[in-house]
C-alpha cells in the first residue's frame, strides 16, 4: 500500500472524536487519528472533549467542521485551550486539532 493512498473512506467512530475529512465524506488517512489523538488530549487537559456542550450529532458535525462559524478554522474561538498548560502542550493539541492537517 502506497504511503500517499488514502485508507479508508467509511464513517466509524465515536462522533466527539471523529475528524472533520471524515464528517466530510472524503477519503482519510492516519491524519484521522491524529485528530481523534487530539480530541483525547483536550479531554484528558478540560475533563470534557472540546465540543461537549453540542448536543447533536448534527450540531457536533457542523461545529467541527465550523459550518457555524463561516467555516472558521480557529480553534482558539471554537474551543479554547485552557491558559494554565504549557505554551507547548497547547500548541501540539491545536496541531493536533487543525481542520486541515498537513
Amino acid at each position: 500500500m502506497s504511503d500517499s493512498q488514502p485508507l479508508a473512506s467509511t464513517l466509524v467512530g465515536t462522533p466527539h472524536y471523529v475528524a472533520p475529512e471524515i464528517f466530510e465524506g472524503v477519503p482519510y488517512d492516519e491524519k484521522a487519528d491524529i485528530y481523534s489523538f487530539g480530541v483525547c488530549m483536550y479531554e484528558l487537559m478540560h475533563g470534557r472533549t472540546p465540543y461537549a456542550d453540542v448536543k447533536t450529532v448534527v450540531g457536533l458535525v457542523r461545529r467541527v467542521l465550523r459550518l457555524d462559524l463561516g467555516g472558521s478554522c480557529n480553534l482558539a474561538t471554537t474551543a479554547p485551550l485552557d491558559a494554565r498548560f504549557s505554551h507547548e502542550l497547547r500548541g501540539v493539541v491545536s496541531a493536533c486539532l487543525e481542520r486541515k492537517p498537513e
